[in-house]
């Protein structure tokens, strides 16, 4: 009866020595694998950082494009402005130079017609 006691301690003390190994192995994979996904998270956490900081200069390079191009277009604007205005004051300049021909033509008309009449009259006296 002791000696069936002293087996049955062994057994126990095996299966608790078994078990407690065991246990130390899992507890240890679970470190191995809790230390490798803390380091993939900082890795993780390191790079969307980076992305961050990249999408900020980019956000802020658009921006400084964009206000470029709105100085550019306010630019050009201006400039096709003052081109309109200067092509008005022209076609205006021409259309008063062409209204001034057309009277001179009128009137060198009336001349010529005056004239001719003129001679045909001084044609007819005898």
């Amino acid at each position: 009866m002791v000696e069936d006691q002293i087996i049955a301690k062994d057994e126990l003390k095996q299966r608790c020595d078994n078990e407690k190994e065991q246990m130390t192995n899992r507890l240890n994979s679970q470190q191995q694998q809790y230390k490798m996904l803390k380091s993939q998270h900082e890795d993780m956490e390191t790079e969307f950082g980076r992305l961050q900081n990249e999408k900020e200069k980019e956000n802020e390079e658009h921006k400084k494009q964009d206000e470029e191009r709105a100085i550019e277009y306010n630019q050009f604007k201006q400039e096709k402005s003052l081109e309109i205005a200067s092509l008005k004051d022209s076609v205006a300049n021409l259309e008063r130079e062409k209204e001034q021909l057309t009277q001179q033509m009128a009137e060198l008309k009336l001349q010529l017609q005056g004239s001719l009449v003129g001679t045909a009259l001084v044609a007819k006296e005898p």
